[in-house]
């Protein structure tokens, strides 16, 4: 049981990493956390105060330890995946699914962050939040006027061979749309967004601008098909620093954030 003494009594549980975000951003910081060590590898922002406790894994949660400490509620999304059975048997259990399938998964961040602060008590902060994030997105928007309607993908090198973009149910899709960027995948990939992509089909989107969330393969270093790749060639590959692709609406701004300082400090990327 460890450390069970020093947790807060009727505690909120999050069961998902974007449940987690919106926490934070409302100001919640004594919660109980699934896999804790994952989020902090990774998750970048909003970073987690000693007071997050972790309850084990999603398959695995502690059960033993969330009947002693008697939660206040569990929030959890159907994407993630755990044996909701028991839980509902030790707290109110919570689902607020935002990675579905369908467009629009920024709204379903925005609605979980509500009724999340809601649960919570922190309505007014939630508020305070959102029309803040609402006017940061109008500023990134605002200095990527130049870009506005550009053509603009998501690329990620799983493996020197195996590549995927994100689609219209991604996060993604939605933040390039709130900073006046046109997302060059339409179709809208599995319940993440994801979608395969081949060398050949990148190859037909030479026009396009692509962004690479973390570091690429070392051995795309010496594959010619990719060295010769227009978006390659051409330098309108921006490589991004690693983030966490599937969060709530803190994420959603970080990215935000990312691509316009990336795509301000390249003059080199055509705008036409």
């Amino acid at each position: 049981m460890g450390a069970a003494f020093a947790i807060t009594s009727n505690p909120l549980i999050a069961l998902d990493f974007a449940h987690a975000q919106s926490l934070l951003a409302v100001g919640v910081k004594d919660f109980g956390l699934a896999e804790r060590w994952r989020y902090q590898r990774l998750v970048q922002e909003p970073q987690l105060p000693e007071s997050v406790f972790d309850i084990g894994t999603f398959t695995e949660p502690n059960l033993e330890l969330l009947a002693e400490i008697k939660p206040l509620a569990i929030l959890h999304s159907k994407e993630w995946p755990t044996d909701t059975a028991q839980l509902r048997r030790i707290a109110p259990l919570v689902e607020m699914s935002i990675y579905t399938g369908a467009p629009a998964p920024l709204d379903r961040a925005r609605q979980a962050l509500l009724r999340i602060a809601e649960i919570a008590g922190e309505g007014r902060r939630a508020s305070d939040y959102l029309a803040g994030f609402d006017e940061r997105m109008r500023t990134f928007r605002d200095r990527l006027r130049l870009f506005e309607g550009k053509r603009v993908m998501v690329l990620w090198a799983a493996t020197p061979r195996d590549f995927w973009t994100l689609g219209s149910a991604s996060l993604v899709h939605d933040v390039l749309d709130r900073v006046g960027l046109g997302n060059a995948i339409t179709e809208p990939g599995d319940i993440w967004g994801w979608l395969p992509v081949t060398m050949h089909e990148l190859a037909r989107l030479d026009d396009v601008i692509a962004f690479h969330f973390g570091p690429i393969p070392n051995a795309l270093d010496s594959n010619p098909f990719w060295q010769n790749l227009g978006l390659v060639r051409w330098r309108r590959l921006v490589v991004l620093p690693s983030s966490w692709l599937f969060g709530g609406v803190p994420e959603a701004e970080r990215m935000a954030r990312l691509l316009t300082h990336a795509l301000e400090g390249s003059d080199h990327l055509s705008i036409n």
